[in-house]
């Protein structure tokens, strides 16, 4: 009996608790190589060492009512999930807060459990505390850690969370020694308090990190257009140069038809260089090089490629962003059909009108296998999701842009996309 009471009380330990609260949000975060040894190292030493030196009853760490030994305790913690979670100080920072809120909460809802029943059982007393801090931490995992993407790389550069990360775990401290401190009803009036502050202070901690890291993600994706662009420029010069060549190289065969040449050597010279003038003419100049591209490209790898298109529609979009819509989503439908061994499966088919008074485009190809959606986007089959994934949400980011949307679906062995953007009342008036 009495050494399931040494177990209970080990588990109770303030460090113990906070080790546990920081791995559950840290869970999802990138590991350091030898991640388990670290682990296993630094548990002995944060876990075990204050507990074995009693550590939160020494003297000279207490000023009054107000003690440093908690504290201390959080701040080695921080320590513990930059040596071994792939993160910056920074980010240590804002996973430790959260960790040590989470902890802060189970012990709040256990201590008003107990004040509100006066209960004096001890191991009762623990129990309760381990039940409310189990409930709290698996919780807290699911509403506030899964909203991190599994292996993200998490770059929080954003002041203000670091601030109010810091400025959090002083003010739940604080509050903890002074409740420590209160008796009766008013103990327990200040744990309730301090247990809806602890939500309060995460909803706001993880409101910053989802705004800090769609900022980031906006960098991101203005960064790969800026690189989409220079890349529509080269596509461009590319272009003309060959169809220069074509038409200098179609010359000079015409010239040697009446040569003693071999004429099926000459058809086929012939054929080649009709493909490869076989512009593509939409009324939209920058599709007009992406759609000749992808026919080249299509021809190549057997993709029966169809499209009905009124290019003339997409005049009010910046070419760019044309080129970056139009390049990602049939980057990505090549991608799809290109897996499957079946050539006659290998099927593209774009549409680009006007419907209504919004500019409606469409996509749909052969997909095996149907992806993962999470918020409306397919989830990247690449390994990692920090690097791939920005081509759907550059899409997803230019048609919001024109307060259009976007609809991804599959089923039926295909994926469809559709875009629709509303037309602007100039382009709406040249239509009627």
């Amino acid at each position: 009996m009495i050494f399931f009471e040494k177990i209970f009380e080990y588990c109770c330990d303030f460090s113990v608790q906070l080790f546990l609260a920081e791995l559950v949000f840290c869970s999802v975060l990138k590991r350091r190589s030898h991640f388990f040894g670290r682990i296993a190292l630094f548990a002995v030493l944060f876990c075990i060492v204050p507990y074995a030196l009693d550590f939160y009853n020494l003297p000279w760490l207490s000023f009054g009512w107000f003690s440093f030994s908690f504290l201390l305790v959080w701040l080695l913690s921080l320590f513990f999930i930059w040596f071994c979670f792939d993160i910056s100080w920074k980010n240590a920072l804002f996973f430790g807060s959260s960790g040590y809120i989470a902890q802060h909460f189970g012990h709040c809802v256990a201590m008003g459990i107990v004040g509100i029943f006066s209960l004096e059982n001890d191991l009762l007393c623990r129990g309760i505390r381990m039940a409310s801090l189990a409930i709290t931490y698996v919780a807290f995992y699911f509403f506030f850690a899964r909203r991190i993407r599994k292996g993200e790389y998490v770059a929080l550069e954003n002041r203000s969370l670091i601030a109010v990360s810091f400025l959090t775990v002083l003010m739940v401290y604080a509050l903890n020694l002074w409740a420590t401190n209160l008796n009766g009803h008013f103990n327990v009036v200040i744990r309730i308090y301090a247990a809806m502050c602890c939500i309060f202070l995460l909803c706001i901690q993880f409101g910053i990190f989802e705004r800090s890291r769609l900022q980031l993600e906006k960098k991101e994706i203005e960064s790969i257009l800026q690189q989409q662009a220079k890349q529509m420029q080269i596509s461009k010069d590319t272009m003309e140069t060959i169809n220069l060549f074509c038409h200098d190289v179609g010359r000079s065969l015409s010239r040697l038809s009446d040569s003693e040449a071999d004429e099926t050597e000459f058809s086929g010279l012939r054929k080649a260089i009709v493909n490869y003038q076989n512009e593509v003419k939409t009324g939209c100049d920058t599709l007009d090089v992406i759609l000749t591209e992808k026919n080249l490209l299509c021809e190549r790898y057997g993709i029966h490629f169809s499209y009905t298109v009124d290019g003339e529609k997409l005049s009010f979009l910046a070419p760019i962003d044309i080129y970056s819509i139009f390049e990602n989503v049939l980057n990505n439908a090549m991608e799809s059909v290109v897996k499957t061994e079946n050539v006659d499966a290998r099927i593209i088919s774009l549409s680009v009108c006007a419907k209504n008074e919004f500019l409606c485009i469409g996509v749909e190809n052969f997909c095996a296998e149907a992806p993962l959606f999470e918020n409306g986007l397919p989830v990247t089959t690449k390994g990692d999701t920090s690097l791939h994934g920005f081509g759907t949400r550059s899409i997803q980011y230019i048609t919001e842009k024109y307060g259009g949307n976007l609809f991804m679906s599959a089923g039926n062995d295909m994926f469809y996309l559709k875009i629709i953007i509303p037309l602007p009342k100039q382009t709406i008036s040249r239509q009627n």
